[in-house]
């Protein structure tokens, strides 16, 4: 907790330097110019790209159908989850057991393949944003008002991004965890081992049951992430018309590309405070000519983040209170 108070002050002290750096008084003029039919079009691109993360999500459940009723439940419980995750200082982890918790209590979708769709929900989420990276960093590499140390630093997390992500689905798809933690079974901790191993193999035939056995199902999955990512773009395209510095498709798409490579970087920040605006006001600066816009932008996305927050809460109350009939 201590920890993550101390990056929380990293996050306001970055804040507080960018803010320091532009022109304040003409973010304020640019938001106040938001027109509120632009305003009610970026919630509405978010929403979106919301809902089809959430049929990604939807497809790694095989005990359910894929119809709107199920969206519907599904996208309730991401609401509140996610905005658990962003209200609870734990480093973006304190909604999954939540998500887990409503699945079962809720609709009695057994543990197992609750949390076996979350981790192949949240790896097919990153899968689809490396596909979109590499657009959005090849577009990068290509644009000479792009300052060269961040094209090279871009390139370099990508890297380690599609690294880490490769190595999380082969830990998945090749039961390297059971096999890890084989290698305990004959010591004193043997009892507790074998049955941590059962309940790990369980999840590991899920994870192959879906990446192996319905290939056409994890593909449809990959692609619904990947539009995830082409309309949250939108939204950021709709944002800078918003704030009267408009930008083409592919600045948005370089901009939301670094924006979310550095939110990745820099998980152990609640929020990505500081971080995310850093992201937006370097990028959007040099492709706009107007740093003032990017963290306008930046500070409208703040917004929306806090009405998803806010939205979600209030549904928590009743989602983590109760049990419904099917």
């Amino acid at each position: 907790m201590l920890m993550r108070l101390l990056y929380l002050l990293v996050g306001i002290g970055l804040l507080v330097w960018i803010g320091s750096s532009v022109d304040l008084s003409a973010v304020g003029e640019q938001l106040r110019q938001i027109a509120p039919s632009l305003a009610l079009a970026i919630v509405a691109a978010y929403f979106l790209a919301f809902l089809i993360d959430t049929m990604s999500w939807q497809l790694t459940l095989p005990s359910i159908d894929m119809k709107l009723r199920w969206l519907w439940r599904l996208w309730s419980v991401r609401m509140v989850g996610e905005a658990l995750n962003s209200a609870l200082p734990m480093a973006s982890l304190g909604g999954e057991p939540a998500k887990v918790l409503m699945l079962k209590r809720r609709y009695d979708i057994g543990l197992s393949e609750a949390t076996a769709s979350l981790v192949m929900a949240r790896t097919i989420n990153l899968i689809g944003l490396i596909l979109f990276l590499i657009v959005a960093l090849a577009l990068a590499m290509g644009d000479d008002r792009l300052p060269q140390n961040a094209k090279t630093a871009s390139a370099i997390g990508l890297a380690a991004l599609l690294t880490g992500v490769a190595g999380f689905f082969v830990v998945q798809s090749r039961g390297v965890s059971s096999w890890l933690l084989g290698f305990f079974r004959n010591g004193r901790l043997a009892e507790r081992v074998a049955g941590l191993i059962g309940h790990i193999r369980e999840l590991e035939s899920r994870f192959t049951a879906f990446y192996a056995r319905t290939p056409r199902r994890f593909a449809l999955a990959v692609l619904l992430a990947l539009i995830n990512w082409i309309v949250g773009t939108v939204e950021l395209w709709l944002t800078m018309w918003a704030v009267g510095v408009p930008v083409s498709f592919s600045d948005a798409v370089i901009i939301e590309g670094v924006t979310q490579l550095v939110r990745t970087g820099a998980f152990f920040i609640p929020l990505s405070l500081g971080a995310q605006e850093g992201a937006i006001v370097l990028i959007a600066g040099s492709l706009s000519g107007s740093p003032s816009a990017g963290l306008a932008a930046a500070l409208v996305r703040r917004a929306r983040e806090l009405l998803w927050i806010v939205w979600g809460l209030w549904l928590g109350r009743d989602l983590l209170a109760r049990k419904v009939a099917d």
